[in-house]
């Protein structure tokens, strides 16, 4: 097993749902100026995967290439980022984990399960984690989650993007009767299906025309980056490589239909 990453705001208890446990961690620095989620048309700015990641990890079943992740997921597309929305939220009693959805303008489609989605497709990304705030605190951005404004910020609108992805049960329907599901079609349009990215199948593009994951650490990445080069026949080896991201786009459009 290997790790992936998410932001706990400080107090925040352990929460743990279909299969992915959430570690209480250092604080969460959001970002403060006032800023507004943006549609799309936004100009596009320097990624930042490493505040994405976020500060605490927890364990996930690695894929040894591209390819064989979306032999894993149901949805498996690139594109572009066309928008950011806080997404629902689910509570329980030592806390809540909030989320994003994630609407990815979408350019190759390797797998779907609507033809909507050859269009745009909709991912649940987390954004942290929650305990209750000491009174008087209440204000305090250590005790806040990361919102989509902050992601934004760190993954701008119109950033290439690899996003593969399992179905979200969006109502809760199967989540124990202690979890509370909050505002669950929140940042989705009617009838919209969601799925929760996949760990290492959620891949900007960097400055460089390399890549980096929102959840996972680069050297998790090596393997994937590796194999592509191979299939590509360049030296781009690297997550840092420049073209790295582009030969993993090449490796998915192998498997478009």
């Amino acid at each position: 097993m290997k790790k992936i990453h998410g932001w706990a705001a400080t107090a925040a208890a352990a929460l743990v749902l279909s299969g992915c446990g959430i570690e209480a961690g250092p604080t969460a620095e959001t970002r403060t100026d006032d800023s507004s989620v943006s549609a799309a048309g936004s100009t596009r700015g320097e990624v930042d995967a490493s505040f994405l990641r976020g500060t605490t990890t927890y364990d996930y079943a690695q894929s040894a290439s591209l390819t064989d992740d979306i032999a894993v997921r149901d949805i498996a597309v690139s594109g572009t980022i066309l928008s950011w929305s806080d997404g629902r939220s689910i509570r329980d009693e030592s806390g809540v984990t909030r989320h994003a959805v994630l609407a990815v303008k979408v350019e190759q489609a390797a797998k779907i399960t609507d033809e909507s989605q050859r269009e745009v497709a909709y991912f649940e990304v987390f954004l942290g984690s929650e305990g209750p705030t000491p009174e008087g605190r209440e204000n305090d951005p250590a005790f806040r989650a990361p919102t989509a404004a902050d992601f934004e910020h760190a993954a701008p609108v119109g950033t290439r993007i690899i996003a593969f992805g399992t179905p979200v049960d969006v109502e809760g329907t199967n989540y124990p009767e202690s979890f509370k599901v909050e505002n669950p079609h929140a940042g989705l349009p009617e009838g919209a299906g969601l799925f929760q990215i996949s760990p290492q199948a959620s891949l900007l593009e960097t400055s460089n025309g390399g890549v980096d994951s929102m959840r996972v650490e680069p050297a998790d990445l090596e393997n994937w980056t590796t194999r592509a080069a191979s299939l590509a026949g360049n030296e781009a080896t690297t997550p840092q490589s420049p073209g790295s991201f582009q030969n993993l786009l090449d490796e998915l459009g192998r498997s478009v239909r």
